[in-house]
């Protein structure tokens, strides 16, 4: 004979199962939504830490370890201003990414040399507030 109990106490179950495998993946899902948002701030801090640090290490004679130690250092601050906590080697990789664009950057420019077209008169500098050209 069918036992009513029996059945509701086994769809009980299977829907509380259920739900658990649903957190579980939802819980999963968000973590790591939020790994990747962390991952995209810290790549854009390094993406403006480096070319900083390159400046100051120029003006101060820095070799590239001391640029390094600056770098890391920039990138943990402005990164816990943000909630973004990575590990040394994590960053180191931001930041080895981010020389390696600016040297082909800079490969680039220099390398044009005088094969490159001259370049365009640059636009005039405009008053935001009053949209009016300024001096320059």
């Amino acid at each position: 004979m069918f036992d009513l109990n029996q059945f509701q106490g086994g769809v009980i179950d299977l829907v509380g199962g259920a739900t658990t495998i649903v957190l579980a993946l939802a819980g999963n899902f968000i973590r790591r939504q939020n790994l990747a948002a962390k991952l995209a701030t810290a790549e854009r801090i390094a993406r403006i830490a480096v070319p900083a640090v390159e400046q100051m290490g120029r003006q101060n004679h820095w070799d590239g370890r001391q640029k390094l130690d600056n770098a890391l250092a920039q990138c943990r601050a402005i990164a816990a201003q943000h909630g973004v906590n990575l590990d040394d080697p994590t960053w180191r990789s931001f930041i080895e990414r981010e020389v390696e664009a600016l040297n082909a950057f800079n490969l680039e420019i220099m390398g044009a040399g005088a094969n490159a077209a001259p370049a365009a008169a640059p636009a005039p500098v405009v008053a935001s507030a009053i949209n009016v050209p300024v001096a320059q």
